[in-house]
């Protein structure tokens, strides 16, 4: 099963998501809005994306007409944006990716129900970058196609449009890349460690358990939730039987 809130495989027996500590299978809380829940790579890929759709509406190309009316002397020069329409209408897609992309940043900042994505966050959020990237690389090395007219001696360059739009595009992805690496900020309920705490057991007596015998090396360490004492594994950000997060101060047990 996958985690909600974060997309983070689960094993059957874990009651708690081991990367951002929400309840699996738990009933869906009310939906609120929680900006704490953008991570730093959110915030860099969202303001990347920003200025890829800022981008659109500055000149992207340059047109120069070398000979107007004949005149070899003349020239003229004009400048046309990415969703001119001489430029080629596939470029709307870039438009449209990234409000995509500002879409469904948005939606993870409301804690509810959740999306429930097959991959990891980051993951999704870099793949819809890279394509972001792509797009935008192929706008600026396609040449425009001025609906069809032709003109002598055009000649085609780059505006400062594209510029934005590349270190946009790459930052974005960067971002998305880097969050990866942001830990999940849930805001969740406290929960009760004394309620959740595992019942004891009484320790199976075996026969030679009154023999002395001394230890020949040195104990292995497991490391344990501090609150309720369950082992943990190693890179859990939270305990998975009681959520609670997991820290370096945890006392380990022989």
């Amino acid at each position: 099963m996958y985690c909600r809130n974060c997309g983070t495989e689960a094993a059957t027996d874990e009651r708690y998501c081991r990367t951002c500590g929400q309840a699996l299978g738990a009933a869906v809380p009310a939906t609120r809005f929680e900006w704490r829940r953008l991570g730093m790579g959110d915030l860099i890929c969202f303001a990347g994306t920003a200025a890829v759709f800022t981008s659109l509406f500055l000149p992207w190309y340059r047109l120069g007409l070398g000979g107007l009316n004949g005149l070899g002397s003349t020239s003229a020069s004009i400048t046309i944006s990415a969703l001119s329409p001489y430029a080629g209408e596939w470029r709307f897609l870039i438009f449209a990716l990234c409000l995509v992309i500002a879409a469904y940043l948005v939606l993870r900042t409301f804690v509810g129900g959740g999306l429930i994505l097959p991959r990891p966050h980051w993951q999704v959020l870099t793949t819809v970058a890279v394509v972001q990237l792509v797009l935008v690389l192929l706008a600026s090395h396609a040449k425009p196609g001025l609906g069809g007219a032709s003109f002598n001696g055009l000649s085609i360059t780059w505006a400062y449009g594209v510029w934005v739009a590349i270190v946009g595009a790459a930052f974005a992805c960067l971002g998305a890349l880097a969050r990866a690496w942001d830990p999940e900020t849930l805001p969740r309920p406290a929960v009760s460690a004394e309620a959740e705490r595992p019942a004891a057991t009484a320790p199976t007596a075996f026969p030679f358990d009154d023999l002395s015998i001394e230890p020949t090396g040195p104990p292995t360490m497991a490391a344990t939730c501090p609150a309720c004492g369950h082992e943990l594994r190693p890179g859990n950000q939270f305990c998975t039987w009681c959520g609670s997060a997991s820290t370096t101060a945890g006392r380990s047990t022989p």
